[in-house]
């Protein structure tokens, strides 16, 4: 199946929705955080309003990723039912090490691991969302570039 831009509008991807404080204007906002809370974000009057000018600005960032040829990130499956437990061979220099710093943490191995596994898990999730954010930036940038605004400024009005 080609991944063109009725494609990914058809994806179930997740949408948020948020209540705007009355102090703030009110209504309703829209996003889709898997690909940034602020990356696609919409606001209505109504739930339904967010919602269609989300689907309006999706579309929109969509056909620019395409065009620039930036990769969309698909909806994130639901999980599967994992056990916890995965078999995984090292070299025995870094299992040593690895006991050794659990030894003087004062942890099992066990827990060491998880936590090392887990800060770099946490850390590629960022590094990822960085570079979305990188490329969204040169978007806009571009977009911005392109359009023609005339500033003036009036000495009589101040």
């Amino acid at each position: 199946m080609e991944k063109d831009l009725n494609y990914f509008m058809s994806l179930p991807y997740i949408v948020e929705l948020k209540r705007i404080p009355i102090e703030d204007g009110g209504g309703f906002s829209a996003c889709i955080p898997q690909l940034g809370r602020h990356s696609l974000l919409a606001d209505g009057e109504t739930i339904e309003e967010a919602v269609q000018n989300l689907e309006v600005i999706k579309r929109e960032r969509f056909a620019e990723y395409i065009q620039a040829g930036l990769i969309i990130p698909e909806p994130e499956r639901e999980e599967e039912d994992y056990s916890g437990k995965f078999v995984l061979r090292i070299p025995k220099y870094l299992h040593r090490e690895l006991a050794l710093t659990a030894k003087q943490n004062d942890v099992s191995l066990n827990q060491l691991v998880v936590s090392m596994l887990a800060g770099g898990v946490e850390n590629h999730r960022w590094s990822s969302k960085l570079s979305g954010l990188q490329a969204e930036v040169r978007i806009l940038k571009t977009h911005f570039t392109e359009m023609d605004y005339e500033f003036r400024y009036d000495r009589s009005q101040t």
